[in-house]
């Protein structure tokens, strides 16, 4: 296959070129959200209690129907294991932005379905909204994928402060 030295400037150069020029704290990633919870979560001291609980790590980690295993955050709530996730719909083209929803959808429903879990587990996803404006729409189309997911609880942040508070109100919620 011939491959034009136009077209792999355009394919690795000029995304690479644009990442950079984007701020952090104004695209938010999934990484940067659930990084951003864990800071919150041990400057609360809620990390130290759940490392101090059975089988701490056994809870994070899951197995999936496919064999799949994925790591969750997660938290008591009256005395069940809540599970939950980041997914940010603040980075990257409109249907990179359709895919994850989907992916996550997928997920949700690959991990029901896996060995041990008895019942409807309970699994929330901390959702960045997107900053600006541009793909309103695509979100919208987003969120109507994630509705789809029975009994996903969902939490919609925008800034530092709603995940703040999202943390504080978890932890007000665990009983350990």
């Amino acid at each position: 296959m011939e491959v034009e030295i136009g077209d792999l400037f355009d394919t690795l150069v000029v995304p690479a070129e644009s990442d950079v020029s984007e701020p952090r704290e104004v695209h938010r990633s999934s990484k940067y959200i659930k990084g951003k919870m864990n800071t919150a979560f041990r400057k609360l001291g809620l990390l130290a209690k759940l490392a101090t609980a059975d089988s701490a790590k056994e809870m994070r980690i899951v197995e999936c129907a496919s064999g799949v295993k994925h790591t969750f955050d997660y938290a008591y709530q009256n005395h069940v294991v809540h599970r939950i996730d980041a997914l940010s719909f603040d980075h990257g083209n409109p249907s990179e932005r359709v895919a994850r929803a989907r992916s996550f959808a997928n997920l949700v429903e690959d991990f029901r379905k896996g060995p041990g879990n008895v019942g409807e587990p309970i699994v929330e996803a901390v959702i960045q909204v997107p900053t600006e404006g541009l793909f309103a729409d695509i979100y919208i189309e987003a969120k109507k994928i994630l509705d789809t997911v029975p009994s996903l609880q969902r939490t919609e942040v925008a800034s530092d402060l709603d995940l703040e508070a999202f943390c504080r109100r978890t932890l007000d919620q665990m009983q350990l």
